[in-house]
């Protein structure tokens, strides 16, 4: 072994990722994630029986007819 040349447990290789994939499932990812907090506030502004938000939005669950109500 010469010595310029590093032992094999040394060595690291550079691997290339796609920067189009990464940033395609970064996209992905926050696009998930908006659409789920988006589903959760809906939700709790529609659907919930926790008495704060469904007084509130009381008379817009009845206005909807799709929200069962009472």
């Amino acid at each position: 072994m010469s010595t310029l040349e590093q032992p094999v447990a040394h060595r690291h290789e550079l691997q290339r990722s796609s920067s189009l994939l990464h940033a395609l499932s970064s996209v992905t990812a926050q696009l998930l994630a908006l659409m789920f907090l988006v589903a959760l506030v809906l939700w709790t502004a529609l659907f919930t029986s926790y008495a704060p938000v469904h007084d509130s939005l009381h008379a817009l669950r009845h206005a909807l007819y799709l929200i069962p109500c009472h």
